[in-house]
């Protein structure tokens, strides 16, 4: 997952929660409850996003593609 998939997942779920709250929450609690909801989701996302582990398959791909590379030079 890249960061530009981070950036389009927050503004769907932002669209997505504020839809949904405007829907049934709207009589119980203001529109700003769904902002911070959707503040919450935001900062989950960024994080997952952060702390992920590096994807070790494309590095080892690279490195079997350099020795092939250079046991036929």
């Amino acid at each position: 997952m890249e960061f530009g998939d981070i950036i389009f997942y927050s503004i769907m779920y932002t669209i997505l929660i504020i839809l949904f709250w405007l829907k049934f929450l709207e009589s119980l609690i203001p529109l700003w409850g769904a902002w911070i909801v959707s503040g919450i989701v935001i900062i989950y996302l960024v994080s997952i996003y952060k702390y992920r582990k590096p994807n070790l398959r494309k590095s080892e791909e690279s490195k079997d593609a350099r020795r092939y590379i250079k046991k036929h030079i």
